[in-house]
């Protein structure tokens, strides 16, 4: 089993949140995932996809994406 999340960069685009709130939120997530969705033993590895849609390349929240991957 190979779990996969998806990032939407848009959403996160037009969220007002600070980049400590966006990294809580992330934290959150992937610790529900743990606890809750994958069944232990089972997941090898999990996917994150960065979903770029509808965003453009000067629009992208670089330092965001960065505070948040670094936090993983």
């Amino acid at each position: 089993m190979r779990p996969v999340l998806v990032m939407n960069v848009s959403v996160m685009k037009n969220m007002k949140g600070t980049l400590e709130e966006l990294t809580i939120a992330n934290n959150f997530l992937s610790m529900y995932v743990i606890e809750r969705v994958v069944c232990p033993g089972k997941a090898e590895a999990w996917t994150t996809i960065i979903d770029l849609n509808d965003v453009g390349l000067s629009e992208i929240p670089i330092k965001n994406l960065k505070g948040i991957i670094s936090a993983c």
